[in-house]
């Protein structure tokens, strides 16, 4: 083992480098009293120095000032939650109920309501429905090659003022 390896295994290596490092400080005097100094300087930063008294008063204080508070769980929040599980249940299978069927599709397109029993069914056209979605894709295509065509604009006029000040002139 090396001199400059001693102290690092010792302190930060496996049991099998620490054993190692304790049987070169027993052979090498250099590395035994430097083991040495390190022990008394681990023991005197382990012990903390006594407060004065100023710092006990402050310690105090603080100790005093800032007394431990626990809040107790709050009585409510189960009642709200079992209200707005409630709420939802409503809107969901009650509200369809008591307010109708909606008889317009997005895009402003009427569907046919087909009534089989006491159930409303609704019959929407999926090709309508992947056309407004392809339509709205190319928009969004379109949106952000110029929102890129900007940002590159942006860059190049940001690149432009960087080199001018650098240079200070034209």
């Amino acid at each position: 083992m090396k001199c400059e390896d001693f102290l690092p295994d010792l302190e930060t290596g496996s049991l099998w480098r620490k054993m190692r490092a304790r049987r070169h400080a027993a052979r090498c005097p250099r590395c035994a009293s430097v083991y040495a100094a390190f022990q008394t300087v681990k023991i005197r930063l382990a012990t903390p120095e006594p407060l004065s008294r100023s710092a006990r008063k402050i310690w105090n204080k603080a100790a005093i000032d800032a007394p431990v508070q626990f809040q107790r769980p709050v009585r409510w929040a189960p009642a709200v939650a079992c209200l707005a599980a409630a709420a939802c249940l409503f809107i969901v299978f009650i509200g369809p109920a008591v307010w109708g069927p909606n008889e317009e599709i997005g895009g402003g397109r009427t569907a046919d309501n087909v009534a089989t029993s006491s159930i409303s069914v609704t019959e929407v056209d999926p090709i309508g429905e992947f056309s407004d979605l392809a339509d709205a894709a190319l928009r969004l295509d379109d949106e952000l090659n110029s929102l890129q065509a900007l940002a590159q604009r942006r860059e190049a006029g940001r690149e432009v003022l960087l080199a001018l000040n650098r240079y200070q002139t034209w």
